[in-house]
């Protein structure tokens, strides 16, 4: 770790030390020797303490790259301007400075140690932070993801900053605060993605100083570092152990393939933030809405897209696709790793020209995911986006149930597959094959000619009990029906015209698809229904 010189010398305040000398560059060190004689070669990187006699005799082509200190009056040096160095009082003690400025580079080098461990630990920022907050005990240290998330702070509470405190209890920077960010040049500031920057207190929000490094990945920020100094102005320790974490920072990034994979974009954070709320306020909520440029009271339901490639390369051009020619009304585009998020509008609540189109749009999104080898699942509809992240996980589940029941579809409903998606989910809290109907069993083991009687029953029951429409399903005469039924009926002594009775055999047919023993049937509704498949989607929740 390099020491600058202005913290060299604010730590020999006590020895009355003064720079001199023209200082063409930015003197930094990672060492000190003591000279007690002439050499012919120094290191750039060496502070260099010169005993009695010793400077006057060294090269002077050496003084222009070179850094001493040394003990003289003023005036015996101004005449050479050549001479870069640190003046010590004459009164000062030159072992008791070596021992200080021994002292100095073995602390600040246990401190780097320190928080090199804390980064091999890989056991996130906390390692980091612990550290921190011995070392800056008056101040507030946050790290924020690229979503203004405050992923990790020193403390919890700040007393006597109304700004900061109000921060901290958020969790995140919101929309005001950004706006303010914008208006104090803190965007134009390409600084401070290469070092720490000082902002003074007439250039904060809160009137503090701050410290601040950022980062960014394929031109994207996802990151910074900021340091609020509660109490006292920032001294250069203060600022070179603030530059140590913020770089072993970077080098944590590093490992852990940030700068390989590219960090999440701040759009992506922002899904994220929705998807899985780290608040579930609707504060929170509203203000992630306002940065994605979402209404946060409105009804939708969520499409999310899937391409057979898994691609983001591919996935990013989908996405240009949708955005310039999406058919049907939507809040935005987005991408979302290697799949794409569509809040649609609630096309059921459209005019009656864009109700009287929507087989057309319907059919040129299909085909455009169609083209793209894509697929959609949508989720059931909502008014509010704080229900984002039920939204997600239906459209999610849809295209999961979906693609393993219906081959060559482009699009899978949430309503058509809910009741299967809630008894997976049974299904870890009880086994489903201790809760469906029994006596079905008699069903299928019974062996009734080329239509058996458990699909019989199914087709009865999914044609609302319609003997006609059943015994078109089936391809038997409506009295060959009527008779099937009533020995069904016999054989499980079950009343089927109680609507909660057929409901129970309606999730027993689902859960015995579901364990493999039934064969997914076509429902007669579908088959025989005269409206067409866009109709269909339309009236789809």
């Amino acid at each position: 770790m390099s020491l600058s010189l202005g913290l060299i010398v604010e730590n020999l305040l006590d020895y009355d030390a003064q720079i001199v000398g023209v200082l063409n560059r930015d003197f930094s060190f990672s060492g000190i020797q003591v000279l007690t004689q002439p050499a012919e070669t120094l290191s750039t990187d060496t502070l260099y303490v010169c005993t009695t006699g010793v400077l006057p005799r060294l090269s002077k082509n050496l003084f222009d790259k070179h850094c001493f200190v040394f003990k003289a009056r003023p005036q015996q040096v101004q005449c050479n301007h050549a001479l870069n160095g640190i003046i010590l009082g004459e009164d000062s003690d030159l072992c008791q400075v070596i021992n200080h400025l021994i002292s100095l580079f073995s602390s600040f080098q246990m401190f780097e140690h320190s928080i090199k461990e804390a980064v091999l630990s890989q056991q996130g920022y906390e390692p980091l932070f612990e550290i921190a907050r011995k070392t800056f005990p008056n101040c507030l240290l946050v790290i924020t993801d690229s979503a203004y998330n405050i992923v990790c702070s020193t403390k919890q509470t700040v007393d006597n900053n109304e700004y900061l405190d109000a921060l901290l209890q958020r969790g995140y920077y919101n929309r005001e605060d950004l706006n303010l960010m914008a208006a104090y040049g803190y965007y134009d500031d390409e600084r401070k993605y290469f070092r720490p920057i000082l902002y003074g207190r007439e250039q904060t929000i809160c009137r503090l100083p701050f410290l601040v490094k950022s980062y960014r990945s394929n031109g994207a920020a996802f990151s910074f570092i900021g340091c609020y100094f509660l109490h006292d102005e920032p001294t250069e320790r203060d600022i070179a152990l603030f530059s140590c974490i913020a770089q072993e920072l970077d080098v944590y990034y590093e490992m852990n393939g940030v700068y390989k994979i590219g960090m999440l974009s701040r759009q992506k954070q922002l899904l994220d933030d929705l998807i899985y709320p780290k608040q579930n306020t609707p504060e929170y909520l509203r203000d992630r809405c306002v940065q994605l440029g979402l209404p946060f009271q409105c009804s939708f339901c969520i499409g999310l897209v899937q391409s057979e490639s898994a691609s983001t390369i591919k996935v990013s051009q989908i996405v240009n696709q949708l955005r310039a020619h999406c058919p049907l009304a939507n809040y935005g585009v987005f991408q979302y790793d290697d799949t794409v998020i569509i809040p649609f509008q609630d096309w059921k609540a459209a005019n009656i020209k864009t109700q009287s189109s929507f087989s057309d749009n319907w059919n040129l999104l299909t085909s455009t995911l169609r083209q793209n080898k894509a697929y959609m699942g949508l989720s059931l509809l909502f008014t509010g986006m704080a229900k984002f992240s039920v939204a997600y996980q239906q459209a999610l589940s849809a295209v999961n149930i979906g693609r393993k029941r219906e081959q060559g579809t482009q699009a899978f409903f949430y309503s058509k597959y809910y009741l299967a998606d809630m008894l997976c989910n049974y299904n870890s809290v009880m086994p489903l094959e201790d809760v469906y109907t029994r006596s079905l069993d008699q069903l299928i083991d019974s062996n009734s000619g080329p239509c058996s009687n458990i699909k019989l029953l199914y087709y009865y029951l999914c044609s609302e009990r319609n003997i006609s429409l059943t015994a078109k399903c089936v391809h038997m005469h409506r009295n060959s029906v009527i008779y099937r039924i009533q020995k069904i009926r016999d054989i499980l002594l079950l009343d089927l015209d109680d609507p909660n009775v057929r409901l129970r055999l309606m999730v027993s047919f689902n859960i015995l698809e579901l364990s493999g023993r039934l064969p997914k049937w076509e429902s007669p509704l579908d088959k025989h229904s005269c409206s067409t498949q866009e109709d269909n989607v339309f009236l789809q929740e």
